[in-house]
């Protein structure tokens, strides 16, 4: 049986260089959903998954309880806070305010995580992960109640998420 060499030849059209864009932007986005399962798998912090989006795939994996990466420098979180905060007095987001939620959160400072969050809140209601994050804090600060408030409403604005039905199981444990 004989093997025929096949080369792949890229024609030359102006057609060509936008179909090899649009097969980078498909790689990038294939690898910036590894990188969130691996996140995801590995137990990462959900602070760490600025993003929104939701676990694909419906396996049990267990959900570790939350905590915050500790930089070993507190300065590089405290210079990351005066950055955003220089962006918000340009112009203030939601998206500004949720990074600095998560900047708060990693430095353990959860009642100002939870003004931030709320503020970004404020400004977009439909950020799930926005509800998500300030619950954590509310349950680190032993406001359950609070929190499982912020579960629910990010339920109803996301159902089938993975995160936030398990701290919802975590925190309703707590009421108990």
């Amino acid at each position: 049986m004989e093997k025929k060499n096949k080369k792949i030849v890229l024609k030359n059209t102006k057609e060509s260089p936008s179909d090899f864009k649009v097969l980078i932007i498909i790689t990038c986005g294939v690898l910036i959903l590894f990188a969130i399962m691996y996140n995801i798998a590995n137990h990462r912090p959900i602070a760490h998954i600025v993003t929104q989006g939701t676990n694909v795939s419906n396996s049990p994996v267990e959900v570790p309880e939350m905590v915050p990466v500790v930089s070993a420098n507190m300065n590089a979180i405290d210079e990351e806070i005066r950055l955003i905060d220089l962006e918000i007095a340009k112009n203030p987001t939601a998206g500004l305010y949720f990074n600095k939620g998560v900047a708060y959160l990693n430095s353990f400072r959860y009642q100002d995580c939870i003004d931030t969050f709320t503020k970004s809140l404020e400004m977009d209601s439909s950020n799930s992960y926005a509800y998500l994050n300030r619950a954590y804090c509310l349950s680190s600060l032993s406001k359950y109640q609070e929190a499982l408030n912020d579960l629910n409403k990010g339920l109803e604005i996301n159902p089938n998420d993975y995160l936030l039905k398990e701290r919802k199981i975590q925190v309703e444990e707590s009421l108990k």
